[in-house]
């Protein structure tokens, strides 16, 4: 992956394409993979020592070593294009090596952690903070957080920076509180956002799991569709769903051009940018049952599509994706009527695992509802905390008490 890095030809879309200005993104790129692999061809050997450490633990999804270091080099890649948009935007005042070396080792920790844990839960991923800190000469945050509660700051010379602190103050209106739409940001939505984003700027596949009514498919359509170079088509998944569905969905937003290179399908540019990407959003996407020769017949041409950009049409003709990208969600393999996803899909898809609220988040969704709902009683006003726990407590308490072990059978 070093090598590949080293070989990529990173542009970056905002930035400019003047020879100067690519002559930066390289002379940037260049630096920041030096100082990775460095640290890479250091012993003891951080990454190796996560992997080991990963591959032992219990995921939502079982990873496998190539899977877990295609999302490593995909979160990686995002810091470099970090780098590159900070000294192009900064052209007088660029990162110094130093800080550059500091952004690079704090960026290393933070792609290891969400690359490798990202499909583990919270405490499991606290537990591989820990031990990364405990391999790296990084400095520890402040106020003793731990690594799953921070980011990194390049504007602020590479510094930690709490991701609580980026979670914007919101208020609601009485009668927004029964909406639908309504999403309220916390500190596991801000962490999941940028992880994402850093995911879809690569254009390869990516799946949210999660047990039902986590917020999966509403954190994904929220963050696409605040993404103006997204465009966004929702597919719900059954047990009968077959690629008809998929071919069905390029007919509706897809156009077929013949180009020099041959058929090309892309989004229809009568109606969307030329810049822009359909990202198929395909939600419960493990629900499709098996068929005869064991196999998942939708999910066996999204990875085709995946992997050779095209598929045959009924003329025998090859059709080349151009600006398509795939993107699922989907309950754990483990509930009833799910059917685990192959590797050879998986392989290609990076996972995360998008678990119940902690406690900290419910307390600042509820807080929102409750500050709106008590707008209607001024004279109650001063009750929106004390409200506000007395809820999550209770919700907490029935939660424990009410385990799925005691459920009846």
């Amino acid at each position: 992956h070093i090598k590949t890095l080293r070989k990529e030809n990173i542009i970056v879309d905002s930035i400019s394409s003047s020879a100067s200005s690519v002559k930066l993104q390289k002379q940037t790129k260049d630096k920041f993979v030096d100082i990775l692999s460095s640290i890479y061809l250091s012993n003891p050997n951080i990454v190796n020592i996560a992997l080991t450490h990963t591959l032992n633990q219990v995921h939502i999804m079982e990873p496998s070593i190539s899977s877990l270091l295609s999302t490593l080099y995909l979160i990686v890649l995002r810091g470099i294009n970090l780098a590159i948009e900070y000294n192009e935007s900064n052209s007088d005042f660029m990162m110094s090596d130093s800080n550059l070396a500091s952004f690079v080792n704090k960026w290393l920790l933070y792609s290891i952690l969400w690359a490798f844990g990202g499909s583990m839960t919270n405490d499991r991923r606290e537990v591989l903070g820990k031990l990364l800190f405990e391999h790296s000469n990084i400095d520890l945050p402040s106020n003793n957080k731990k690594l799953i509660d921070v980011f990194v700051n390049i504007n602020d010379n590479a510094s930690w920076i709490e991701w609580n602190t980026l979670v914007p103050k919101m208020e609601i209106e009485s009668h927004r509180v029964i909406a639908s739409d309504v999403v309220i940001t916390t500190v596991d939505t801000v962490r999941h956002v940028e992880v994402l984003k850093a995911w879809l700027s690569s254009h390869k596949p990516l799946i949210l799991c999660g047990p039902p009514g986590s917020g999966k498919t509403m954190t994904l359509t929220s963050v696409l569709e605040s993404m103006p170079e997204y465009i966004l088509a929702s597919l719900n998944f059954s047990s009968g769903t077959t690629p008809d569905l998929i071919l069905k969905t390029f007919d509706q937003f897809c156009e077929i051009v013949d180009s020099p290179d041959g058929l090309v399908l892309q989004p229809n540019k009568q109606i969307y940018r030329e810049s822009q990407w359909l990202v198929i959003f395909c939600d419960e996407i493990n629900l499709p049952e098996l068929d005869a020769y064991g196999t998942q017949r939708v999910i066996m041409f999204l990875r085709q599509l995946t992997e050779q950009r095209g598929y045959w049409n009924n003329d025998c003709k090859w059709i080349t994706l151009k600006r398509i990208q795939f993107v699922g969600a989907c309950n754990p393999p483990t509930d009833a009527g799910r059917t685990p996803l192959p590797m050879r899909f998986l392989r290609h898809a990076p996972i995360l695992l998008v678990d119940y609220p902690a406690e900290t988040s419910l307390k600042q969704i509820y807080r929102c509802f409750d500050h709106g709902l008590l707008k209607l009683h001024p004279n109650l006003k001063s009750f929106v905390d004390p409200l506000t726990n007395a809820m999550v407590e209770f919700y907490l308490l029935n939660q424990n008490h009410f385990s799925v072990d005691t459920a009846p059978q």
